[in-house]
């Protein structure tokens, strides 16, 4: 699977290749002028700047993520648990991670308070549109595993097709990061009936 290195969250300038451009040639121009303690600096954040660039390539490589429902047909006032299985099949560690997926349309269903909701940037008009969800963990360990479970609670019928799920992460400065979309087809799709009415 392809990875992106993506710049519209938290990537820092440093990274970027002009940034990396112009700390080489003032490495370059600060020793052709006798300047050891420019080019030195230079030299630091050149290198910090590739380690971290680096670092966030390899950083969603070799991660697997599955998505598990345990009840997908509900009824208004029910509870389903998802649970979001990631792990890590490689020696670097992932320092952080980021889930962002797509978001119940019309509030059919609310998930727990370990969701933050959020508009991205290229969504358009945030009112037309349900928000888009994420969860952030810390640390997962080389050749380790992490569960974890999310409750969510149906409000009112409706259909939520979670055909959007993207995990994020990078190097541990925060500096660099990228993304790794999860096939669509390994989602789980979750209905909300109408509510019972006694006759």
């Amino acid at each position: 699977m392809k990875f992106n290195i993506i710049s519209d969250r938290g990537t820092s300038f440093l990274v970027t290749t002009p940034a990396l451009v112009f700390l080489l040639g003032g490495m370059l121009l600060a020793l052709r002028l006798n300047a050891p303690l420019m080019a030195g600096l230079c030299f630091f954040f050149l290198l910090l700047g590739i380690l971290c660039r680096y670092w966030a390539s390899k950083a969603m490589q070799d991660v697997t993520i599955q998505m598990e429902c345990s009840r997908t047909r509900l009824f208004p006032g029910q509870e389903t648990t998802i649970r979001y299985e990631v792990e890590n099949k490689k020696l670097l560690p992932l320092v952080w991670l980021e889930l962002s997926q797509n978001g119940p349309e019309k509030g059919c269903l609310v998930p727990d308070e370990a969701f933050e909701a959020y508009h991205p940037p290229y969504q358009g008009n945030p009112n037309e549109s349900p928000p888009f969800l994420r969860q952030s963990f810390s640390f997962i360990g080389s050749y380790q595993s992490l569960q974890v479970d999310s409750v969510w609670q149906a409000r009112r019928r409706g259909l939520y097709l979670i055909d959007q799920l993207v995990a994020r992460s990078g190097d541990g400065f925060g500096l660099a990061q990228g993304n790794q979309p999860l096939p669509a087809q390994n989602l789980p799709t979750l209905a909300v009936y109408p509510r019972q009415v006694d006759v």
